[in-house]
């Protein structure tokens, strides 16, 4: 290629020019049921805000993230997904929003159910 602007051949762009260049597409091309960055940004920090209330829920029950082995068997969660949020729980990990009891966990829905729905649209 010279230094004019000029669509470079299939032979000059590499794969992962082309994984960018369709994912700048498919960008480009959203439809309207999809939501907005600014959208985005808010579930994200909202989730930020909710880890940190989760931490701080879980060692109120004396458990600290990062010190699984203290942890039962058993976590309680909160799995989102874009069309649902369930409770549940798990013995082989855990997600986002874990707690070391049912009760806790039934306790942190209840208290930001609005927000935690907010955080379908991420998914």
């Amino acid at each position: 290629m010279n230094s004019e602007m000029e669509t470079p051949s299939n032979e000059q762009i590499n794969m992962d020019d082309r994984t960018k260049i369709l994912r700048l597409d498919a960008f480009r091309n959203r439809n309207e049921s999809q939501p907005s960055c600014n959208q985005r940004a808010k579930a994200l920090a909202t989730l930020a805000v909710l880890v940190e209330y989760r931490d701080t829920w879980n060692a109120a029950d004396g458990y600290h993230s990062g010190y699984y082995h203290h942890w039962p068997d058993t976590k309680w969660c909160i799995e989102i997904d874009r069309e649902n949020v369930n409770l549940s729980s798990s013995t082989n990990g855990h997600g986002i929003l874990y707690f070391a009891s049912r009760d806790t966990r039934d306790r942190f829905y209840n208290t930001f159910h609005q927000q935690i729905n907010m955080l379908r649209l991420l998914f």
